[in-house]
């Protein structure tokens, strides 16, 4: 098999690695994404370490590539593939060879396939999961506080959620002209210059999730969106969280979990929020069950560092009825078959499946396809600026356009 790879950047600068299949058919490439907030039971994620790239280089990956290229079994079906790496690893975090290596193998290994197949990505992602192809809902990233922006905000992303459009070209438009707005209104609030965060969203002048959900709400009512456009929140807790004294230290305050809890509740009274992302520590299984039990139905409450699009964890979070999604992000386990066996555990529990980009990505729009053939209920694709985040955006307008694909329902 003619596989190699090579180290290319992501959206921040930073090394990632790009797979590289030649076969009969043509020639295949796949780009894997990476996190700057990972929760501490993803997969690892291998670098090399040293002075080049600060430590943040690939190239033991790139060559974990080229020396797996030559034991592949020659029967190179997904489930073939992932078994091996798996096996070849051996280990529950993919420490051996990195959850990069493996997945650069198998989302270019998924693409060739697709190929051979002749049929286009997201069919090919459909019938591994058995499921009829649709076109998620955007979840857009307009703003952004912690570590996604450099400003002291909490919370790390405050995201549109278009609900009551029926394409998903008039959800892009509402976010696009939404965008607009907001860029209007932060203008007339600071001198700085307007600039974006890592995923596209607009860096806002507050240092306080009320002041930025008020602008942002300004932005949905003067582009005529009110009511057709919800609010959704990745509070990534973790982030805030002191484990020595069990304390969030949010917006200059030290809150227990149940304070929090109540902060949560105030926003949700005084704002149209329908989704709260990771609202705790990503080990605090029992305050995410609680907040849950409260919020139920109308909420939607989203695994993302509890998670860990990790099997052992969703069994876990749905026998404490921990949350009710899963954000699901194939670069946290490793592999497209344990990707989808994530996505299957929490259909199977009831929950909403919600594929995910990371901060930093790539033009590479496999999650797109992704999204579309495993039927996700929605996609975290970033605000629509920046060519990594608008590559997604522009594939699904594709799918849409050329393979007459209905848009998901978003309900609760």
């Amino acid at each position: 098999m003619n596989l190699t790879a090579f180290q290319a950047l992501d959206s921040r600068g930073v090394p990632t690695i790009c797979a590289v299949l030649k076969i009969k058919n043509g020639t295949f490439t796949a780009t894997v994404p990476s996190g700057t907030t990972t929760g501490k039971n993803e997969a690892v994620e291998l670098r090399d370490g040293g002075k080049s790239f600060n430590g943040k280089g690939v190239s033991k990956a790139v060559q974990n590539v080229q020396d797996i290229a030559k034991k592949l079994p020659k029967d190179y079906s997904q489930d073939a593939v992932d078994n091996f790496l798996i096996s070849l690893d051996a280990t529950e975090n993919k420490s051996k060879l990195g959850a990069n290596t493996t997945l650069a193998i198998s989302l270019v290994i998924a693409k060739a396939n697709a190929a051979e197949n002749n049929e286009p990505l997201f069919s090919y992602f459909s019938k591994l999961s058995r499921q009829t192809a649709k076109i998620p809902l955007p979840m857009a990233c307009i703003a952004s506080g912690d570590k996604h922006s450099g400003k002291c905000v909490s919370i790390q992303e405050f995201m549109l959620l278009p609900v009551k459009f029926s394409t998903f070209s008039a959800c892009t438009q509402a976010i696009a002209e939404i965008y607009y707005e907001l860029g209007k209104l932060t203008a007339k609030k600071t001198k700085e210059a307007l600039f974006t965060d890592m995923e596209g969203g607009i860096v806002l002048p507050f240092t306080k999730a009320q002041p930025t959900l008020e602008l942002i709400t300004n932005a949905i009512d003067r582009a005529g969106y009110s009511g057709k456009v919800k609010l959704a929140l990745d509070c990534a807790a973790s982030e805030f969280y002191n484990e020595k004294t069990k304390i969030y230290n949010y917006e200059g305050r030290k809150l227990s979990s149940d304070k929090l809890s109540g902060v949560y509740f105030d926003l949700m009274r005084d704002f149209s929020i329908v989704s709260i992302e990771d609202p705790f520590h990503e080990e605090d299984f029992a305050a995410f069950a609680e907040f849950t039990k409260k919020t139920k139905p109308n909420i939607t409450v989203v695994g993302d560092d509890l998670l860990t699009t990790n099997s052992t964890r969703i069994t876990r979070a749905v026998l404490q009825g921990s949350c009710n999604a899963l954000l699901l992000k194939p670069n946290q386990i490793g592999t497209v078959t344990e990707t989808l066996e994530a996505a299957e555990m929490a259909r199977n529990a009831g929950w909403k499946v919600i594929a995910s980009h990371r901060s930093g990505d790539s033009e590479d729009p496999f999650l797109a396809d992704l999204a579309t053939g495993l039927a996700c209920d929605a996609a975290k694709i970033g605000g629509p600026s920046r060519g990594e985040r608008t590559a997604k955006y522009n594939r699904l307008l594709y799918l849409e356009k050329f393979h007459k694909l209905k848009l998901a329902k978003w309900n609760g």
